[in-house]
C-alpha cells in the first residue's frame, strides 16, 4: 500500500515556501526548503497521532499570519493584516506556543523589511504600534481562555508540578526539538 501523503503537511510546506519566496529566495532554494520542511522526520508524531494535529493546524496558522504581516508591510492593504491577525488568533487557539509571533515579526521587521526599506529608520516606538494589534489578540485570547476554562491557568502546582519544574521541563524539551530538528536520529 503506498504511503499517505497528509495534505496539511502539503499546505505547510507549500506556505513555506510562498515564506521562502516572499523572503527573498530563488525559486529553486525555496523549493528546497519546503521539500525539507514537508521530508523532516521530525513530523511523524505531527502526521501519525492524533494529539499532534494541533501542531500541524499551529504552523499552518503560524506561518499564514507572518506571510499575512509581511505581505502588510511590503503593500499596506488592510485586509492582509486582518487576515494576519485571525490567522494568529486561530493559531494561539490551536497551540499556545504561537504566542511567540510577534518577536517572530520583530526579528522580521529588523532583518527584512528593514533591508527593504534602505533610508527609513524604523523606531522602537513604530515598531510597538506595528505589533500592538497583535499583542491585543494575545489579550483577546487570554480573555477567552478565562472565560471557557474558568483560568488562567492550573490553580494547584500539583496537577502540573511546581513553576521551576515547569521551566526546566520546557527548556529540556525545546533542547531536545532543537536536536532532532539538526539531527533527526535516533
Amino acid at each position: 500500500r503506498p504511503a499517505r501523503i497528509d495534505h496539511h503537511n502539503v499546505q505547510i510546506a507549500l506556505t513555506v515556501l510562498a515564506l521562502a519566496r516572499r523572503l527573498g529566495l530563488d525559486p529553486l532554494a525555496a523549493s528546497l526548503a519546503g521539500l525539507a520542511f514537508a521530508l523532516h522526520p521530525i513530523h511523524t508524531e505531527s502526521v501519525t497521532f492524533i494529539s499532534g494535529r494541533t501542531d500541524i493546524l499551529a504552523t499552518l496558522l503560524f506561518l499564514l499570519a507572518l506571510l499575512g504581516y509581511a505581505r502588510w508591510r511590503e503593500d499596506g492593504k488592510a485586509w492582509a493584516l486582518a487576515g494576519s491577525l485571525g490567522a494568529f488568533f486561530l493559531a494561539l487557539a490551536a497551540k499556545e506556543v504561537a504566542v511567540t509571533l510577534p518577536v517572530l515579526l520583530a526579528l522580521y521587521d529588523w532583518l527584512v523589511a528593514r533591508r527593504a526599506a534602505a533610508g527609513t529608520k524604523g523606531t522602537i516606538a513604530r515598531l510597538a504600534l506595528r505589533l500592538a494589534p497583535y499583542m491585543a489578540v494575545i489579550a483577546l485570547y487570554i480573555v477567552t481562555r478565562m472565560v471557557a476554562l474558568g483560568a488562567l491557568v492550573e490553580s494547584d502546582p500539583g496537577v502540573w508540578g511546581s513553576l521551576l519544574t515547569r521551566c526546566l521541563t520546557t527548556v529540556k524539551i525545546v533542547a531536545a526539538y532543537a536536536w532532532l530538528t539538526l539531527l533527526p536520529f535516533p
